[in-house]
């Protein structure tokens, strides 16, 4: 499996929209994604941008 993630900051009064593709959009701090419900290797590749300095 390959994973690829994007660490972003959100800074805006207005609501982020997204696509009818999606069913909701959650947004959440890095430190808060062992709590989601998503597959390990998606928290780890989290973890892993979060450690080599991708979001400060």
């Amino acid at each position: 499996m390959f994973v690829l993630t994007y660490l972003a900051r959100y800074s805006s009064e207005t609501p982020p929209a997204y696509s009818h593709e999606h069913k909701k959009l959650v947004l959440v701090r890095p430190d808060e994604a062992d709590a989601l419900t998503l597959p390990q290797d998606y928290k780890t590749a989290i973890h892993q941008a979060v450690q080599r300095g991708h979001f400060g």
